[in-house]
């Protein structure tokens, strides 16, 4: 008899038990998600700008927003009232713009809603640096000349007067801490570690590592002129700015040519032990690298910092005869030029000027402010001034001119407007792509020309 098929078997691996089939379960439907929000075109473009642009795209929404700022200007209504506008900045994290005013407040403002969020002008605490004691004192004694936020704390913010008060505010309660050094505050600048905040006060430079109980700030440099600038590069190297010719007093108006330094031997572990009171061997802050000179700066606005950190733009006047690029209407190009006025773009790389364009008369005179957009590929000069006396009001026929830069081909022209001869204290690029550019004015009013928030 033959013999009959054996049923095959399942092979099983040595010691692994055979798996046995389970009864499928009925699946739970996940939860719901929640509606998503009507995109917006500013929306996409806030998120273009914070995702970055492989394909160009940004630069194209830049240029085509700039051909809008004839066509598309608006008042922030919100903060109609408010006294002369000195200073302005961006949160970087989410276009949240900070203002100075001439009534010593400091308005937080959505500038694309309109809406003011919180004046900050509460009572607070001073540590007055020479008295060592804390007194109690409302807002700032006078007006505010710089505001800065924190480079990756949202809640953090520090600002500046003229009367000598520096404070750092929690955006959190709405309170701060301050201090009260001895001269006008006109520039700070956080470190870019986040711990410190150095301050321009007179012909002192302080630091102070407000994070720290009951610190107070500490001198760190004293020149003969008047600091005008504090900044940082993305190397952490520090750079100021102060008089070719020591003045005596400050006076905003004073628009003497200045010298821009690097300090290269300020790192953090040395700023940080003068901020702790730290007793160094040797001068710590000697032999500073001379970056530019003949610089024309009116405020802390007038040497703008790119966003790649690599590149400085400020407006000089050269010494001798200098080849420069005639980017501005005027007809007849010159190999050179002599004491003429000229936009310069600085490479902190290769520490020399890369590109430079002479500014005509009409575009040379009563420069207030001077800032890269975001992708850089764009600069904004703004004009003021007005009142001063070797100025006439037929020679400023421009509130903002906008100049288009490239590293490999330099400037070119991409437009200017004239808003009934206002005098613009600062303007500056929206930190999001297409939102336009805001003015600060001298009357007080923020004006936002250019861009597709309308939109």
């Amino acid at each position: 008899m033959a013999d009959e098929p054996s049923t095959p078997k399942r092979r099983v691996a040595d010691g692994v038990p055979p798996v046995k089939r389970q009864r499928a379960r009925p699946r739970t439907p996940p939860p719901a998600r929640p509606p998503r929000p009507p995109a917006t075109l500013m929306s996409v473009l806030a998120s273009r700008t914070q995702s970055g642009d492989p394909n160009g795209a940004t630069e194209w929404v830049e240029r085509a927003s700039i051909r809008t700022i004839a066509t598309q200007q608006r008042a922030i209504k919100s903060v109609q009232g408010a006294r002369s506008t000195i200073a302005v900045t961006f949160r970087r994290s989410d276009g949240l713009l900070a203002s100075t005013h001439g009534d010593h407040s400091i308005k937080l403002v959505d500038v694309d809603a309109d809406r003011v969020q919180r004046t900050l002008a509460g009572c607070v605490f001073v540590l007055h640096v020479a008295r060592q004691t804390h007194q109690p004192t409302f807002r700032h004694p006078r007006t505010p000349w710089t505001v800065v936020f924190h480079p990756f704390r949202d809640d953090i913010m520090a600002s500046g007067c003229l009367g000598g008060v520096v404070r750092v505010w929690s955006l959190a309660t709405g309170s701060s801490i301050s201090a009260e050094l001895p001269d006008h505050v006109i520039s700070l600048a956080f470190h870019p570690a986040g711990d410190l905040l150095v301050i321009a006060c007179g012909v002192f430079i302080f630091v102070w590592a407000f994070g720290s109980p009951a610190a107070l700030p500490q001198l760190l440099i004293e020149r003969t002129g008047r600091q005008r600038v504090v900044l940082f590069s993305p190397q952490c190297e520090l750079i100021t700015a102060e008089p070719m010719t020591p003045a005596r007093e400050f006076l905003p108006e004073n628009q003497s040519y200045m010298r821009v330094l690097a300090w290269p031997n300020l790192d953090h572990a040395t700023m940080r032990a003068v901020a702790d009171d730290v007793a160094l061997d040797g001068d710590f802050a000697a032999l500073p690298k001379t970056l530019a000179e003949r610089v024309i700066v009116y405020s802390e606005g007038g040497i703008a910092l790119s966003s790649c950190g690599m590149l400085l733009a400020f407006v000089h006047v050269p010494e001798g005869p200098r080849d420069v690029q005639r980017v501005i209407a005027d007809a007849r190009a010159r190999e050179h030029v002599v004491d003429e006025r000229v936009l310069a773009v600085f490479s902190l790389r290769t520490e020399r000027i890369v590109h430079a364009a002479v500014l005509p008369d009409e575009y040379g005179i009563g420069i207030t402010s001077v800032r890269f957009s975001p992708t850089d590929a764009f600069i904004v000069l703004g004009y003021g001034v007005r009142s001063r006396p070797l100025i006439a009001a037929s020679q400023l026929q421009h509130t903002i001119v906008v100049l288009g830069f490239d590293v490999g081909r330099g400037f070119s022209y991409a437009g200017s407007l004239n808003t009934q001869g206002e005098d613009v204290n600062i303007a500056l690029f929206h930190t999001v792509l297409g939102g336009g550019i805001v003015l600060g004015t001298r009357d007080g009013v923020i004006r936002v020309v250019g861009g597709f928030a309308s939109q």
